[in-house]
This record gives structure tokens, sequence and C-alpha cells, in this order.
């Protein structure tokens, strides 16, 4: 079985454990991929012969013409990615080539905003908020609210999220979302609530597996807050509840085999309401947690899934059925961010890794993290405690004068 990866993701992500995750022997393996992100970085022929180098990996024509010229030296069987921006051209391809796997409607399921939510609400599956396309400026509000949230129909992530309060607000932010994404924009309401994902493993048509975690604060509000991340959740009502809300929602979406990243609110009256899913592993940390927690390797299986072959494997893990989490911290003007490691923590935080990184200027992303820890404690009320005394830390030496 030949299987082709599109990889916008750094080159290194395609290994784990001194292997490939892509489930193919090494001259069964092509890859189309850039230079940007380090997609290419330390690129071993050993591992991927067949290589296509692309000028920008976001630009469908060059991706289209990447695969093309690997596809003349031999037709792959799979075409697979782990990059939300890639997943509709990869279907695309897919059709084009007559390949298995996930077509363009299936796709447009787990892209696009409209479509997602009018699929489910069609079917009857609970907890939709309500919506409008915003194909234009609107001459009046959609309905009475004190908050309105306007996204980009084809956006990922929080960047291309708005939070407004009036008809002006919500035109000017219609105006600019949409100059970045041709497809469209929509209008959805503002939802009370704190705010939880469900990273899920699908195979022929069921969720077989799903890791709950709460958002330490709402993706959207990132610009406003010191730290974020996530915090998986132990076996309990709630996460029972959401798990199996996400699978309800992927059998009505109907995806066959894959991985999810589903978001939700929970109200304060504990309503789960729909946010947005998507067919791609989490990002920012979140795969490591739901490794570490439940032995679980979120990219291995979404590689796995798309090629075809069972998605799910054992993946070690360094306390199983713990509470593990990320945080986050994001970069301060006019100060340099001072790398930690560690072992320079103290031993009773339960700090597992940190990744510092030079980030400067403006936060564009929730993921835009200049200071990310990874920690576990035995149980949630213990994990609050060690955040908070990481962020003590963080705030007493993360930083040196710019």
């Amino acid at each position: 079985m030949k299987v082709l990866v599109i990889n916008s993701h750094p080159y290194g992500e395609l290994f784990f454990q001194g292997g490939c995750r892509v489930p193919a022997e090494p001259r069964d393996r092509m890859l189309v991929s850039s230079d940007y992100n380090n997609g290419l970085s330390d690129h071993d022929a050993a591992d991927f012969p067949a290589v296509a180098k692309c000028a920008d990996i976001y630009d469908e024509e060059h991706v289209r013409k990447a695969v093309y010229e690997l596809a003349a030296d031999g037709r792959p069987d799979r075409i697979v990615t782990i990059s939300e921006q890639l997943m509709l051209v990869a279907a695309e391809l897919r059709e084009e080539l007559g390949l298995a796997g996930q077509d363009v409607d299936s796709t447009l399921r787990f892209r696009d905003k409209v479509v997602m939510k009018r699929v489910l609400r069609d079917a009857g599956c609970s907890g939709i908020p309500r919506f409008v396309e915003a194909d234009h400026d609107l001459t009046e509000l959609p309905w009475e609210a004190e908050k309105y949230v306007v996204k980009a129909r084809l956006g990922f992530g929080s960047r291309t999220v708005r939070i407004v309060s009036d008809l002006d607000g919500l035109n000017r932010a219609r105006r600019e979302l949409a100059e970045a994404d041709p497809a469209g924009v929509e209008v959805e309401e503002f939802v009370v609530g704190e705010m939880y994902h469900c990273d899920g493993v699908v195979h022929n048509g069921e969720a077989v597996f799903g890791s709950v975690s709460r958002y330490v604060a709402p993706p959207g509000e990132f610009r406003s807050v010191v730290s974020h991340g996530s915090i998986t959740l132990q076996d309990c009502d709630l996460s029972r509840r959401i798990s199996a809300y996400h699978a309800e929602v992927v059998r009505h979406l109907g995806m066959r085999d894959g991985v999810t990243h589903l978001e939700v609110f929970v109200t304060p009256d504990g309503e789960i309401v729909f946010c947005e899913i998507a067919a791609r592993p989490g990002g920012g940390g979140i795969c490591y947690i739901v490794r570490q927690a439940h032995g679980v390797d979120l990219i291995s299986a979404a590689l796995r899934a798309q090629s075809g072959v069972d998605p799910i494997t054992p993946a070690p893990s360094d306390g199983l059925g713990r509470v593990w989490g990320l945080i986050g911290f994001y970069p301060k003007p006019d100060l340099v961010p001072a790398p930690f490691d560690a072992a320079s923590l103290p031993p009773e935080l339960g700090v597992h890794l940190c990744v510092s990184s030079k980030r400067s200027g403006n936060v564009a992303h929730s993921t835009d993290y200049v200071h990310k820890f990874f920690l576990s404690a035995s149980d949630a009320d213990e994990f609050d405690r060690k955040h908070e005394a990481l962020c003590a830390i963080v705030a007493e030496r993360g930083w040196d004068p710019a």
C-alpha cells in the first residue's frame, strides 16, 4: 500500500518512538511538504524516498502539482494529512485520483461551520446553537442578544473568530473575515458556559475512543488572558455525557474512519451545546496529554485511520488515569521569555516536560505560547493547586528585560 502524506507540520511529527507513524514500508511512503514550519527539516530519504517540495504548502495549486508529480512515478493508494487547512485539497485529490478515503462532501461536514451545524440540526441532534450565513452585511441583528460570534466558515482555530455586541461591530467583523475566507462567514449564538473538547477516534463509522478535557479559558478569549491550556477529565458523569455526545455527532456527520476534535460548551444548567468539530487531532499539545492520560497516540491514529488500517495501537504513558494538562503562557510586550527546563522546577509541581520559544509580537492564535508546560496530578483539585503555583513561578522567573 502506497501512502502519500501532505504535511504542513514539522517533519519530526511524522515519527514516534523511533519509527514512522505512517503505516507503510519506507519504499511505499510519499511526502508533499515545504520548508515552512520545519516541514522538511532533517528529512531522510531512507524514510521518505519520494518527496515533492512545495513553495507554499497552503497553496492548493502548488499542492496539487506536487501530488501529481509524485503520482506520475507511482499512483498512491491513500492520501493522508493531519493539517486542517489541507483536508479539503486532500479530499479533492482523492476524488480526482479515484482513491478511497474521506471525500469532499464528508470533509465539508467537518470543515464548513455552516454545513456541519445544518447537517446536525436537520438530523435532530441536540444542543445546536442558532446560526445564520452572512454573505453580505446584515441590515438587522439576527436575534436579540448581548453578544454574537462571527466566524469564517472555513476558518480554523481562534484567529478567525470575533465576538461582537452590535450590528456595526458584526458587519465590520464579517467584512474583515470575508477578505481572508472566500468561502464566507457565519454568525452564531454566543453561549455562556465552560468550554470542553473531546478528542476521539472513529473506526467503521463508530466512535471507539474519546478523551474529554476542559479548556482553562475559552479559546476565543486568549487575547485577554495570561495563560491558557487544557486539562483532561477523569471518568465522571460529565466526561461520559460529552463522550456520548461526540459519538452522536460523528454518527450524524457520517464519518467512517478518522480522528476528531470536538468543542462544546457546558452551560451553567448542565446543557451540552455544540461549538464545532474538525477531522484532525487537536493542536497545541493536546495529543501529548491525551496520550499520557489514556495511552492513545492521536497523530498515529489519524494517519492509520486515513490509511485504512486499525487506528489504535498502544502508546506509552507516564501515568494512565491521572489528570494531565498543558498550561501555556503568552508573550509579553518589552519582555523576553526566559527558558525553563523541567529539572529546574520544584518536583512537587509534577512537570514532565516544558517547551519555551522566543516568539514575540502580537498573539494571533490561542496556541501562540512562549512557555508551555505539561504536568500531571492525582485529581482536578491537585492540578488546580499546581497550576496556581506554576503561574506564580512563571511570573517571577519567566521573563527577562528586552
